[in-house]
């Protein structure tokens, strides 16, 4: 899997920004994994596997044998919070035609 900047696969990256959402929504209750699993279309397994991931990256963390105890370490923008357009630069009107 390609890792994007953050050090996160897009799954990974996925992830994260459900559990970050439902914790938001969720007046602050961590989601199952199961809810999590719903959301990102995987088993509860693999669902267990990526959380694993991004507690080794230093993403999240939980209380081990404690159900809904994932807590987020860091934060990333939502995704309708940032473009993927690329930065061009700026334009000033006043300073007449660019060509």
């Amino acid at each position: 899997m390609k890792a994007e900047p953050l050090g996160l696969t897009k799954l990974q990256r996925d992830t994260f920004l459900v559990i970050q959402e439902m914790l938001k929504d969720g007046d602050g209750v961590a989601p199952s994994v199961r809810e999590i699993g719903n959301e990102i279309e995987r088993s509860p397994s693999a669902v267990h596997g990526i959380l694993v991931s991004l507690r080794e990256r230093g993403w999240i963390s939980w209380l081990p044998g404690r159900n809904r105890s994932i807590h987020l370490l860091r934060s990333l923008p939502a995704p309708d919070e940032f473009d993927d357009r690329p930065f061009v630069g700026f334009f000033n009107p006043a300073a007449g035609p660019l060509g």
